[in-house]
């Protein structure tokens, strides 16, 4: 097998973000590479069956079911660990054969749209929200348990619109916050009240541009640590886990397993 770099960025997202991961969760982040998710689903199963990605044990294909089919659950397996040593990366060996292990780290989805009551400023309204990739990180040892949403952002809608008929990042704001706001939801949905919106942008300037967005509909400052950003660049090329790459819309910057200050 001839690998290519979107391969190795399959490996890289693997070995520093998602750990585990089906084709829906890694296709905001190789759209660059894979035009559709099919043509990603089926580049991961070649890489599989040559030995460069596992399938854990423990869950080897995720319980969800999208249009009757199952999404299998990849990690990254020998072969895929020696390549990124051959470009440099730092992979411990016993990093890549804990995937069946990963109870601390566990995937829960909204695997529908979710229409959110919403208030604009002027008017009630109903919004929608679905995430790019949704994730849960668990600690058991200390009972945390937090639901990450995650929003990768091409910079292909405006960051405000003062109507809300057509996309907008100002529109997930709104309903990002609301859902927050009403813990039963969070709760019913994730067994937490505990909750980040995770956005992946362009560069740092289309960041600003977002956190100013935020900063808008958040007068009272209540969610601004609800919502965190970094840049594309700065995930493919760090732990995006455990590196401080995040910064909140109040400024404030740190990592995920770093607790940001309240």
């Amino acid at each position: 097998m001839v690998l290519g770099d979107h391969d190795r960025e399959v490996f890289t997202l693997l070995h520093t973000y998602f750990r585990v991961a089906t084709a829906r969760e890694l296709f905001p982040l190789l759209a660059a590479h894979f035009s559709t998710r099919f043509l990603l689903w089926r580049r991961l199963r070649q890489l599989y069956d040559a030995g460069y990605l596992a399938r854990p044990p423990a869950q080897e294909l995720l319980g969800s079911r999208l249009r009757g089919g199952r999404w299998d659950l990849y990690a990254l397996d020998n072969r895929g660990a020696a390549e990124l040593r051959t470009l440099g990366r730092e992979v411990s060996r016993g990093d890549h054969e804990k995937a069946d292990e990963l109870k601390p780290l566990s995937l829960g989805h909204l695997t529908a749209t979710r229409r959110i009551p919403c208030f604009d400023g002027r008017r009630p309204v109903t919004l929608p929200l679905k995430p790019d990739a949704t994730f849960v990180l668990e600690e058991p040892a200390r009972s945390d348990r937090t639901v990450y949403f995650l929003e990768v952002d091409r910079h292909t809608m405006p960051a405000h619109r003062n109507e809300l008929e057509q996309s907008s990042f100002r529109k997930k704001v709104l309903a990002y916050r609301a859902y927050w706001h009403d813990q039963r939801l969070l709760e019913h949905d994730f067994a937490t009240t505990d909750a980040v919106v995770l956005t992946v942008a362009e560069s740092a300037t289309r960041v600003a541009s977002l956190r100013l967005s935020v900063e808008r509909e958040d007068a009272d400052g209540a969610a601004r640590g609800l919502f965190w950003f970094t840049t594309r660049a700065e995930v493919i090329t760090t732990d995006p886990l455990t590196a401080a790459i995040w910064t909140t819309a109040a400024g404030d910057r740190g990592s995920l397993f770093d607790p940001l200050p309240t």
